[in-house]
This record gives structure tokens, sequence and C-alpha cells, in this order.
């Protein structure tokens, strides 16, 4: 939502399948309806009805794609978004991580309506002092398309078109278009990271080092497992969060782990089957493998079973290679053999000793060897 205008775009990852640009900004909406951010009897149902009848034919179309994940950007929301965090008596973290629930931009709009005047509206907490005439419009316009589109949560972005047109710009510079800046992954690692850093602060080293080994035995076994880039990312978001049960308890803390990743309200631009996943794939970290008598196990379908099982064991390997904490693995080799094998090969930092992770991959490569139907072989 901008000044003069309002943009609807729907997209799968960072490709639009729909483009609108409508000529409802707040500024625009507050000089038809409500000049000098006046309140006349009236012009709130006007101003909805103008709103409505002007987006429907794209908001039907919007509405048939079934969009999974709803974002909102720029000054409006921004400060919508922060009315609505006092309201919580929570600062907004303008990290892309914060969600506005409609019900909350529904109480805004009940307090706002009441004060008919722009002077009225000192005391609302949040708001600032150049948009208290042209707040009205701007909750007006969002309450009517999170009706209209039936958002019932609003992701809130802190980037907006300035940082669109520079992404883009660098896109279309970048000679290898796949090493571009991904929106919607850097969305979702920015609230990983966010959720981590919040449960174990800045002590998470081993679980970086660890999910990158598990992303590199990923990618050394692609042929044999043959997953997607999407479960690569659930794999990497596991990593980096399946300790966050520690700051519970250290005892069964990948159960903890489970429970915070599926509850937690920072982890966003994930559908809730992709959460489940992360949060099973972080549970299976260490202890029992997946089992029947699970009830959050066996409620996925095969394919997510399958899933959850090479992920799992990816990160079980990945994490026992780095069992002293010392980061001494640098690089891992893996070679596919016929006899149904597969050789890790380790390359140690600085020629220290890795004879402790050896010994510890060999012995927890249990779950991977059986999701992927071949033997492990760890060496250097």
């Amino acid at each position: 939502i901008g000044g003069g205008s309002t943009e609807l775009i729907a997209a799968t990852g960072t490709k639009p399948t729909l483009l609108h640009s409508f000529k409802l900004g707040h500024v625009r909406l507050t000089d038809r309806f409500f000049p000098q951010g006046v309140i006349n009897p009236g012009a709130v149902e006007a101003c909805r009805r103008y709103i409505s009848s002007t987006v429907a034919p794209t908001a039907r179309k919007i509405k048939k794609t079934d969009f999974e994940v709803a974002v909102g950007c720029s000054g409006t929301i921004t400060s919508i978004a922060t009315i609505c965090a006092q309201y919580r008596q929570q600062p907004l973290d303008t990290t892309a991580t914060d969600t506005v629930l409609t019900n909350e931009i529904d109480q805004l709009m009940d307090t706002i309506t009441r004060l008919k005047r722009p002077e009225d509206r000192l005391d609302i907490s949040g708001l600032s002092s150049e948009r208290r005439d042209v707040i009205v419009a701007g909750a007006v316009l969002l309450q009517q398309l999170c009706e209209d589109l039936d958002i019932q949560k609003l992701i809130v972005s802190s980037r907006a078109l300035r940082e669109g047109l520079l992404i883009d710009r660098f896109n279309r510079l970048n000679a290898h278009p796949t090493n571009g800046l991904h929106h919607l992954n850097d969305l979702r690692r920015s609230s990983v990271l966010s959720l981590a850093r919040y449960w174990r602060k800045n002590d998470f080293v081993h679980d970086r080092h660890s999910t990158d080994l598990a992303l590199k035995l990923f990618d050394g076994t692609l042929p044999v497992h043959a997953l997607k880039e999407p479960d690569r990312l659930t794999l990497e978001a596991a990593g980096l969060l399946h300790n966050i049960g520690i700051a519970i308890a250290h005892s069964a803390h990948h159960k903890h782990s489970y429970y915070l990743i599926r509850h937690s309200d920072r982890l966003v631009g994930f559908t809730e089957n992709e959460r489940k996943l992360i949060a099973l794939v972080a549970r299976y970290h260490r202890k029992r493998h997946p089992h029947r008598s699970h009830k959050q196990w066996v409620t996925l379908n095969q394919s997510d079973q399958h899933r959850v099982t090479v992920l799992a064991g990816l990160l079980r390997t990945g994490i026992a290679l780095d069992r002293t904490y010392r980061q001494t693995v640098e690089q891992v080799r893996t070679s596919i053999l016929n006899d149904n094998r597969i050789v890790v090969e380790i390359t140690p930092k600085d020629g220290t000793s890795v004879d402790i992770e050896l010994s510890t991959a060999q012995q927890n490569s249990g779950l991977l060897s059986e999701a992927l139907g071949h033997d492990l072989l760890f060496r250097t």
C-alpha cells in the first residue's frame, strides 16, 4: 500500500503469476473520503464499497490461487503493525518476522473510527504525527483488502519497493540468474535464524557447522534420495533449530525442540505442513528412529515419512561429524558405489584428529543407511 496506489501480486516462489496496480492509496483515498483526515458520517462505508468494487475481479483471481502466505509492505502496513504491536505491549521487530492478525486490525479500526479528527488521534501509541490524517484511509483499505482476500494473518515486511528495485537490478546484472537473491527463501531463512538466536542466543556455532555438513551430505547423496530444493531448505531449517529445546531442558531436548518449532510464531514463510516436517526432522536428530507408535509420525503420508527419515538421517550424521564441537571436519566428499555402499571421505582441518567424529558418524549412520538403502563407510 502506497500513497497513490496499491499493488496486489500473487507468486509462486519468486515468479509472479498475477500483478495488478490500483489507484487506491492512503493519500488518494483520504482526499476523496476523509478530507484533512476528518471522518464524516457515512464516509467509512462509502470508502469500503469503493475499495471492494475496485479490487473485486482481481481478488477473485487471487483467491483461486489458494495462496499460503500473505505479505504486506510499505509505510501504511508497518505503521498499522506498529500500533497493533503496541496493543500487545510488544515492540515491532522489523525483520520480516512479525505478523498482524486481522482481528487486531479490526480492533484498531474500532478505535480510529471513534476519533473523528486528526488531533483526536494524538494518544494512539505507535502512530507518527505525519500519519494521523491518512491513517483512517490506510486502515480502511488494509482491513477491506484482508476481508476481500480472506486473509487472516499478514506477515509484515520491512522491505518494499526500493529494496525490490535493487534486488531486481542485481539479478538482471548477474550473469548466473540462479545465484541471484531468492526473496521467499530469504524470508524463511531470516525467520529461522531469528528463532535460533532467540532460544540459543549466540551459542549455535555447532548447530551451524553440523548443518553445513548435513547439507553437503544431502548434495553428495542426491542421486540416491532424489529429494528437491525445498527439502534441502527443510533440512537447513531443522539443523539450525534442532538444539533450541535445550533452553527448556537438556533432557529430551529433541522433543522440546519439536514443540517450540511447531508452536512458535517467529517461524514464518512456511506452510503448516513444512513447519511440521521441520519440527519432526529436528525431533529425530537423536534417540529413537521414527516409529509407528509416534502419533506425529503416523499422520504423515508415505512421501513425507520418507522425507523426514532421509533428512533426519542426514542431520544425525552431520551432528555426529562435529561430535567434539571443535569444527574439526572441514569437508566431506561422497562416493556412491555400485555395491549399495556410500563412502564418505572426511577432510580434517589443519591435520587435526577426527577419530571421534569418524567413530560417532559410523555409529549414528543407521537411520540414514536405512533411509537410503545403502551401507555407509566413513574414512579420511
